[in-house]
């Protein structure tokens, strides 16, 4: 196992009930999240990491939430283990998006993962 940092750019998201969801590819299907760092425009955002697609907050899935983040979260003291449950299981994960501040879309979200994994 060793670490890496990925980094990510999503697109933006409006104000939305439901938040945007997109794929990430980690190059691992198990490993632990260690750090994330995410960066935005909106003052009221709210991110989701799941280990499968289409599934609900507060889930069985969901690996870690962030709510109420304004422009910058930054998280690097954590460690959360993770398994894509995806059928058959694929090296990625799942983010979601969901921004609260109807002044300000996201913009391009910027999105940095320390991963302890098996990457080949």
């Amino acid at each position: 196992m060793k670490t890496v940092f990925k980094r990510f750019t999503l697109g933006s998201v409006a104000v939305s009930s439901t938040g945007a969801e997109s794929l990430i590819n980690i190059g691992c299907w198990q490993g632990a999240i260690q750090g994330v760092i995410v960066v935005c425009a909106s003052t009221d955002f709210d991110i989701s990491i799941r280990n499968k697609a289409g599934q609900a907050a507060n889930s069985i899935y969901e690996i870690l939430s962030y709510v109420a983040s304004n422009l910058r979260l930054e998280n690097s003291n954590m460690r959360r283990d993770f398994e894509n449950r995806d059928n058959p299981q694929e090296q990625r994960l799942y983010v979601i998006i969901k921004n609260d501040d109807a002044s300000n879309a996201t913009g391009n979200v910027e999105l940095e993962l320390a991963i302890e994994g098996d990457f080949k």
